[in-house]
């Protein structure tokens, strides 16, 4: 007994001291926010044409959105750790547009379901980001990141051209990948990263409650807020180089595939089917003193299977084309500092038509992981209506587009900025069999888009802007499309 005695006592010895010197080297890290919105829209996604009578989707919005997260990070050693991340974002509608009230989904008629006191849109409490690091691995210059993680910021790539949110349908609620990234660190400015990405249409991660009853609308399915149009699967590798401390060039590949849209659309439409996409590019920036320019081009190819577990193509091809370049300058030395930037970007269409060179081919850009507000907020709402006969309606699928665009940032204080800009938007093509109600089938002038952006930093723990654009449409619309506007404004605490 007293021989077993001791041994238990050196083994708890030794595992405390062992345990003591790994936990040396931890390390913890914690914090939250709040952000604080508030969003207006006037004849954003149909710019008045269809009208009110299939709410919500096309009712003008008011509505406060209010996002909380808290986070925490273990840094077992400087080559291991773990972060988490939970958030919530519950909105409140003041009109007109409203929330569809438990038990009233089955009301009749469609218009009847949405009552005076459907205001308050309660969300899910999820698992916003959950990811382990492991640096270094073997000694070897080598990252792994495995798990739940965001690809903007400094683990960004590029502007976010083709990779920046996983998640559209929510928002900026998430922007988060599920994925593993390997990484390989051949210099300090030269890495080739490996990435594998596996999104669903909707969580199905643990949640604390659901974000609303067990319903289907054109925002949720089965209790959970809808993510994606479809799932979607990525294989990336992704090239990062950075030459003299003023260049950047980033080549890459990315294989994507997006599953047939659940419950939409029948055998032989355009989202029925499941779709094989390959996309090469690269990325060339170039920074000097005050001078900033650069360019990205992609192209895009690949082919549509007859269903979801099939490999079999069913005759029709996909490919596309789109990239930017842009040049600015930043006057250090005039009052204000301002920074002007011209900027041009280009993305393929498809017109849906027996084009003859084009055959059974869909020629229009596919945004792959970046359908967001990349050059502005409003349009990428009344890109819905348009997009939606590619897939289930999701934002900021940009396709079929030229921009031109000018800004001039005031460096008003070392606290204030003022961004204003102005963007002329046309059509590669002139699509047809959308909806005659809002859409001409004629002419390829989008319109003119007017912005601007006031922001303001309190100190360390609070931001806020003021956000404004105004649109005014062109040919591309039918005469009586009205202007739209959007109106946002926000404050964002952090401790």
């Amino acid at each position: 007994m007293g021989k077993k005695f001791v041994v238990a006592t050196l083994f708890i010895i030794s595992c405390v001291i062992f345990a003591s010197e790994v936990l040396a080297e931890v390390k913890t890290d914690a914090g939250a926010s709040f952000r604080l919105r508030q969003e207006i829209w006037d004849n954003v996604v149909d710019l008045g044409t269809i009208g009110n009578a299939a709410p919500p989707g096309n009712m003008d919005r008011n509505y406060f959105r209010f996002r909380s997260s808290v986070w925490g990070k273990v840094d077992f050693n400087k080559d291991f750790g773990v972060y988490m991340r939970l958030t919530n974002e519950p909105r409140y509608h003041l009109g007109p547009n409203r929330f569809l009230n438990y038990g009233r989904e089955n009301v009749a008629p469609l218009a009847n379901r949405y009552g005076d006191n459907d205001k308050f849109e309660i969300d899910e409490l999820f698992i916003d980001n959950l990811y382990l690091d492991a640096k270094d691995i073997f000694g070897l210059p080598v990252d792994l990141r495995i798990g739940r993680q965001d690809f903007i910021g400094p683990t960004g790539y590029g502007e976010g051209f083709l990779i920046l949110d996983g998640n559209p349908g929510d928002g900026s609620r998430s922007f988060y990948f599920n994925a593993v990234k390997t990484s390989i660190k051949f210099a300090k400015t030269n890495t080739l990263d490996f990435i594998y990405i596996s999104d669903r249409e909707t969580d199905n991660w643990p949640t604390a409650h659901e974000a609303i009853h067990n319903i289907q609308t054109a925002n949720y399915r089965y209790g959970k807020r809808i993510l994606n149009n479809t799932a979607e699967k990525a294989y990336v590798v992704y090239s990062k180089n950075k030459f003299f401390e003023k260049l950047d060039v980033e080549p890459y590949y990315i294989y994507k595939t997006e599953a047939p849209t659940p419950g939409t659309g029948t055998a032989g439409t355009t989202y029925a089917s499941k779709l094989r996409l390959n996309t090469v590019g690269a990325r060339v920036a170039y920074k000097d003193g005050g001078l900033k320019t650069g360019v990205e081009y992609a192209h895009q190819y690949g082919s549509y299977t007859q269903a979801r577990t099939t490999t079999t193509d069913d005759g029709r091809k996909r490919r596309g084309n789109g990239g930017y370049a842009y040049a600015g300058y930043q006057y250090a030395n005039m009052t204000f500092k301002p920074e002007v930037e011209l900027r041009y970007v280009y993305l393929s269409g498809e017109d849906n038509t027996s084009n003859t060179n084009e055959g059974n081919t869909h020629t229009g850009w596919n945004p792959l992981f970046s359908r967001a507000p990349m050059w502005n907020e409003l349009i990428i709402y009344t890109l819905l209506p348009e997009t939606a006969k590619d897939h289930s309606p999701v934002p900021g699928y940009w396709s079929n587009m030229q921009i031109y665009k000018g800004s001039v940032k005031l460096n008003v204080s070392a606290d204030t900025n003022l961004n204003v800009g102005y963007s002329y938007l046309r059509a590669n093509k002139t699509d047809v069999g959308l909806s005659t109600a809002m859409y001409s089938m004629r002419g390829k002038d989008r319109g003119n888009l007017y912005q601007g952006v006031l922001s303001h930093k309190f100190n360390k723990s609070l931001d806020g802007f003021l956000q404004y654009e105004y649109f005014s449409p062109g040919s591309y619309y039918v005469g009586a499309a009205k202007n739209a506007q959007f109106i946002r404004w926000q404050l964002m605490y952090k401790i």
